[in-house]
């Protein structure tokens, strides 16, 4: 299926892959990002909570295209929920390659990610 992301009322980006994550995955992730984005800057970045619920495996192609993606400043921090050992790995690397490890954690509820997410 891909990606669905909403703005949350409260300024949050709501995320969640279904399915494989593959290439073309990442492009429609980047499209739903592109309007908030905009408005975006590096003083006041998005953040994000990604439900990984639903989400399969990453292509490597798709890894490396989002760590190249989260190189931008406007990208701010990503809560995980719902995330299962391969999920955490990869979510892991991925910020780790970014020089961003300390902007991404993972959380039980959406209630414990919100938490944390406000509180930056």
């Amino acid at each position: 299926m891909g990606n669905v992301l909403e703005k949350r009322a409260d300024g949050l980006i709501y995320s969640r892959f279904v399915g494989v994550v593959d290439d073309a995955a990442v492009e429609e992730f980047k499209r739903h990002v592109a309007p908030y984005l905009a408005e975006a800057t590096a003083e006041s970045p998005l953040h994000f909570i990604a439900d990984a619920a639903e989400e399969g495996s990453w292509a490597f192609s798709a890894r490396r295209e989002f760590t190249h993606y989260f190189e931008d400043k406007r990208l701010g921090k990503v809560a995980i929920t719902n995330a299962n050992r391969f999920t955490r790995v990869v979510a892991t690397f991925l910020m780790k390659a970014t020089g961003r490890s300390d902007e991404v954690r993972f959380f039980e509820t959406e209630k414990q990610a919100v938490q944390w997410l406000k509180a930056s």
